[in-house]
């Protein structure tokens, strides 16, 4: 009886000792396939300019520094070409410092250069000669303008999106964002699990609308608002790789860094919040008494995100549960005969994994899940709970 026991101990070690190379080699390859070039230029930036001197001649052979929490892996430094032109590309969305350096000229540091994603900010650098070692500090004041693209848009970042009161929804964002029209509105989550695409209409156009999560093009989620770091839309002016006629949005995940950070949100919202203009007249001439009340609107979101390996390895993970519950006026149960809530309800986690395996090249493998339940959509005063769909639906978006 001893000799299969030692054979199954044989086969079981005989296969661990192949599974965890295999798994390992697995990870390595999902890790290292780089995403398309069209998508990182989606959510990332650049930096780019000349160095001159204070006569406005061009230097080169200029050592331009770049600088930022936002990089892993240390700083990154080029030199002027021939016509004092340096470029920084594949640059996450960040605060950069940009520094430029010569032999018998001033060291130049400009502060708070603000790279968004899908932009390329110009940074000029003007020294002058010193007769010593000397350094000059100075806060960027150059606007957020990308003089390399003639596109028509514009970079909503993590400020933007907690100083603004909105709702966390795309019908809330189009109606706070320049050059769009909103054709939903959204008052207290009402349009929450309504669209998954941006109702917009940009210049005078309907329609053509296209969504992205980290350059993935996918129109069928609904995104976690409190995991973007920044949401950048385009209304006009596209270039020929442009997908789609209408507004573009793109949605950048947050990425962890070399120190721990995270957030939470809980918002709640009863019917004793909400006030009622429907009187006893109204009611007699037929109009129902429970005409879009809300019952409950709730909002939990929260996220963490921090190093692996300090400069190496980073992590990210969010998790968002929402919940809208209203009466639709004539909306019941032909059961009860009693009015019926109309309830959606949106949850799912957020995973971002960033891995800097060069100086120059970055790979990330991010996955959204996120569930939509509604158990009484195309509910309306034409048909009663027991007639409506039920809709349980999971839409993920993966990039790796």
């Amino acid at each position: 009886m001893s000799q299969p026991y030692f054979s199954a101990k044989l086969l079981s070690d005989w296969l661990r000792r192949r599974t965890v190379p295999f798994m390992v080699a697995a990870v390595v390859l999902v890790l290292s396939t780089p995403r398309a070039p069209a998508f990182s230029q989606a959510i990332n930036g650049g930096i780019t300019g000349r160095a001159a001197d204070r006569s406005g001649a061009l230097l080169p052979g200029v050592e331009v520094m770049l600088t930022s929490p936002a990089m892993i892996g240390g700083s990154r430094s080029t030199f002027t070409d021939e016509q004092g032109a340096y470029r920084f590309t594949l640059l996450v969305p960040g605060t950069y410092r940009v520094s430029f350096s010569l032999t018998g000229f001033k060291t130049l540091n400009v502060e708070n250069v603000d790279v968004r994603a899908g932009a390329t900010m110009t940074i000029n650098g003007a020294i002058d000669v010193a007769a010593a070692s000397e350094e000059v500090t100075v806060i960027s004041d150059v606007p957020a303008v990308d003089r390399e693209a003639a596109t028509v848009g514009i970079n909503w970042n993590q400020k933007s999106l907690d100083d603004l009161p909105s709702g966390k929804s795309l019908p809330a964002l189009v109606s706070v964002v320049p050059g769009l029209y909103a054709t939903q509105y959204d008052v207290g989550a009402s349009t929450m699990g309504g669209t998954a695409a941006p109702p917009a209409r940009a210049y005078g156009r309907n329609g053509g609308n296209l969504t992205a999560y980290e350059g993935i093009v996918w129109d069928q989620t609904f995104g976690d608002f409190g995991s973007y770091e920044e949401i950048q839309v385009t209304s006009a002016a596209k270039g020929a790789e442009a997908l789609n006629p209408g507004a573009a949005f793109n949605f950048v995940v947050k990425s962890g860094s070399n120190m721990f950070h995270g957030s939470g949100l809980a918002a709640w919202q009863d019917g004793s919040f909400q006030s009622s203009n429907v009187n006893d007249r109204l009611v007699a001439r037929g109009l129902s008494a429970t005409s879009n009340k809300y019952t409950r609107y709730n909002d939990f979101k929260g996220d963490i995100g921090g190093p692996i390996l300090h400069d190496k390895l980073w992590f990210y993970g969010a998790y968002t549960d929402s919940y809208v519950g209203q009466y639709i006026s004539g909306f019941l149960s032909d059961k009860t005969g009693q009015p019926a809530v109309f309830y959606t309800r949106l949850y799912g986690p957020t995973v971002k994994l960033t891995y800097h395996a060069t100086e120059k090249m970055k790979f990330d493998l991010f996955h959204e899940m996120m569930k939509k339940w509604q158990p009484y959509r195309s509910a309306d005063e034409f048909k009663p709970l027991e007639a409506t769909q039920s809709q349980d639906f999971w839409a993920a978006s993966v990039l790796n």
